[in-house]
């Protein structure tokens, strides 16, 4: 059985990779973990992940071989022709005296269609034949099906995992560990703040708690404060707004310019929480507001669709009616 573990980013999968990659390792388990990008193909990440793998334990090869002793690896024995899942299997099928897990994390980052076609058929035919190989997929999707739909036929070997956001009491541990950690505290009100802007994203709660730490702690306080978490939100936009590409700035822009701040806000929060999707009353509040502006940015099902991922939750920080940093008609409609 293989596994695939997908949900919306910033909510822990690539965490969670890794502690099952500890435990996998504990249980003697050979684990070899890998990040798909935009320029994978399945030979260069095959390749890749061969050559971490022993020929000790290849049933080819003894124990004794001049190959065994020499530390060669899988990798050395693929030849030059490119991997395919046939000519993959082939070998893996043959290994003995362990386990092999594979991690492929960030999934969902592979463009080519070609690419997953690949490694789902490199998942049936390990399944078929019984192998002693296991492969744990990661990625953003709403579902399953989104990341295996195009081999229907694997379904019945891979088991998937909806890893969802964290609920408020579960935020709170993260932060009661940093606070142990540390040595320091977090005002009552400004904890409570905290995790609610996290919205869910561990990844948002952590980097929130760091930067309102590091404020205090500069500062030669050790008790975090309202202010110390309004600078490190201020920090966290300064951040996301220099990683964002020209063309998710100039949307951005366009937002900041056409939308009322509390419909900003609004859509922010939803999004997080929504894999950046709106609900439709939002969509055709945005698409009537910015007009023929909007057609470069609609999908083909009429969705409105943002073009990076740190978008909504740039909305949702900025125009957040409890900083003390949005514009006055925001905190008036929270308010109302």
């Amino acid at each position: 059985m293989h596994l695939v573990v997908f949900g919306d980013r910033g909510i822990g999968k690539t965490s969670l990779l890794h502690v099952l990659a500890i435990l996998a390792k504990d249980a003697r388990y050979l684990v070899r973990y890998a990040s798909c990008s935009e320029s994978s193909t399945f030979d260069s990440l095959f390749r890749a992940v061969a050559r971490d793998v022993p020929l000790l334990y290849h049933a080819g090869y003894d124990p004794s071989s001049l190959e065994v002793e020499r530390d060669r690896s899988l990798g050395d024995i693929l030849g030059e022709d490119p991997v395919t899942p046939a000519s993959l299997s082939e070998e893996l099928v043959k290994l003995t005296g362990t386990k092999l897990l594979i991690i492929l994390d960030e999934f969902d980052r592979s463009p080519e269609q070609g690419f997953r076609d690949k490694v789902a058929e490199l998942i049936k035919s390990l399944s078929d034949r019984s192998a002693r190989v296991q492969l744990v997929i990661g990625g953003v999707a709403l579902n399953l099906s989104e990341l295996v739909a195009h081999v229907p036929s694997i379904r019945r070997n891979v088991l998937g995992i909806a890893v969802a956001g964290m609920a408020p009491d579960e935020l709170g541990q993260i932060i009661a560990k940093g606070e142990t950690i540390g040595n320091f505290s977090f005002e009552n009100a400004t904890r409570d703040l905290l995790i609610e802007m996290s919205n869910g994203s561990p990844y948002l709660a952590n980097l929130l708690g760091q930067y309102s730490a590091r404020t205090a702690l500069e500062n030669d306080r050790r008790v975090i404060s309202s202010q110390d978490l309004r600078v490190a939100v201020e920090l966290v936009l300064d951040d996301m707004h220099s990683r964002l590409s020209p063309t998710a700035q100039a949307q951005l822009n366009c937002l900041e310019a056409k939308i009322k701040p509390t419909s900003l806000f609004a859509a922010g929060r939803f999004a997080q929480k929504n894999f950046g999707l709106l609900p439709e009353d939002m969509v055709k509040e945005i698409i009537a507001t910015l007009g023929a502006d909007s057609r470069q940015w609609q999908g083909t099902d009429g969705q409105f669709l943002f073009c990076d991922d740190s978008i909504p939750q740039i909305l949702a920080l900025k125009y957040w009616p409890d900083t003390g940093m949005a514009p006055s008609d925001v905190t008036t409609a929270a308010q109302d």
